[in-house]
Order: structure tokens, then C-alpha cells, then sequence
């Protein structure tokens, strides 16, 4: 939903509706949801177009719809990363957008659907996290590894500092060879030397 690419106006023009249609009734938890989603990609779009009018108007009106949504969903992991994202973008992290990401973290701390979008999230405020939700973003970051995801863990892994690369990496000895050797081969052809457990890169890493 997040990543989905709609006309302007379309997503406005459905959340339009859908308050209409259900305007009297005592809304369901399933179109809460669903209007969280819809206003978070609003703002999402709005970010992009960077109009700061309509930007203040989309992201607050985002995150009372989020929030909403969570009073009848509190155990949805996915709208507590959306809540964060949508905070961080907008105010920068601070303690009440890292209880954000921390309660996604707890309630689903290896949900593979939403790891990429929230492995990213989370390294980029690493140092501020708490050591428990630390743990859970190395471990989700070495099974992004683990299952394939070697470009986009690559990218992730570039884009932290030294400490965090050193530990990431470590833990990325847990991982199967095959998989292991892979993102030390893409490492390796980035010019980044890290010294992947248990692999030796020749002078050749694309080999």
C-alpha cells in the first residue's frame, strides 16, 4: 500500500468517500485501518511534492487517522512503524516517536512483510534505541540477509555509522554461507572492506 504510486488527487477523492459512506455509523476497525492507510499515503505524496501548505494539512490529518486506527488496533505492528515514520518525518526523532517504533519492534519483532521499511528506520536512530529493540533490528537485519534481500541490506548497512556496520556484520555470521557470501561479494564490489565472518573475498568479487 505504502509503496503504491496513484494519480494526484485519487487517494483525496477515495478518503472522500469513504468518510461519506460511513458518516452515522460506528466505524468498523477495517476502515479505520483503512483510512490510516489511505491518509498516511497522502502525506507520503505531499512529502514528496514538498508543499508545505498541504503538507501540514496531510500529515496531521494522517496522524489522527493513525492514531485512531491504533485505539481498535494496538497489536498492528505496521501502523505503529507508520505512526513513527510520519512523526520522525515531520518533528525529527524524539522520545515519544522511538516508543513508536519500539512498540512495532514488540509486537512483531521479525514480521518480514514491513522489515525492510522498518530495518531502515531503525538503524538510522540505533544509537537512541533501547538495547532490546537494538537487538531485534540486528536480527531482522541479518534475516533480510538471510533471505535475499542483498541489495537492499547492502544499501541499509551503507547508510550507518562504522559501530553499527561492525555490528552488523557480526551478526551476519549466523547467517548460511551461501547467502553470507553474497552480501560480502556485493560489499566488496561497493569498495567497503568489512570483513565478513567465515568469508574470504579475492581481488575479484564479482567472480
Amino acid at each position: 500500500m505504502a509503496d503504491d504510486r496513484f494519480r494526484p488527487g485519487v487517494l483525496a477523492e477515495l478518503l472522500k468517500r469513504m468518510e461519506v459512506a460511513h458518516e452515522g455509523f460506528i466505524e468498523q476497525s477495517e476502515i479505520a485501518h483503512s483510512k490510516a492507510l489511505f491518509g498516511f499515503r497522502m502525506a507520503e505524496e505531499a512529502m514528496q511534492r514538498k508543499d508545505s501548505q498541504e503538507l501540514e494539512r496531510d500529515v496531521t490529518m494522517a496522524a489522527d487517522k493513525l492514531r485512531h486506527s491504533l485505539s481498535m488496533r494496538p497489536y498492528d505492528s505496521f501502523l505503529w512503524l507508520m505512526l513513527y515514520s510520519l512523526e520522525t518525518n515531520r518533528k525529527g526523532i524524539d522520545l515519544n516517536a522511538l516508543g513508536y517504533i519500539e512498540q512495532s519492534y514488540s509486537l512483531a519483532p521479525l514480521e518480514a512483510w514491513i522489515a525492510l521499511r522498518r530495518n531502515k528506520l531503525a538503524l538510522a536512530a540505533f544509537s537512541m534505541l533501547n538495547e532490546n529493540v537494538q537487538r531485534h533490528a540486528v536480527k531482522e537485519f541479518s534475516a533480510l540477509v538471510e533471505s535475499g534481500f542483498i541489495e537492499d541490506a547492502v544499501i541499509i548497512l551503507m547508510s550507518v555509522g562504522w559501530p553499527e556496520r561492525n555490528r552488523l556484520v557480526n551478526e551476519i555470521g549466523r547467517v548460511d554461507i551461501v547467502p553470507r557470501e553474497a552480501f560480502a561479494r556485493r560489499l566488496a564490489r561497493e569498495g567497503t572492506h568489512l570483513n565478513v565472518p567465515g568469508v574470504e573475498i579475492g581481488e575479484r568479487p564479482w567472480q
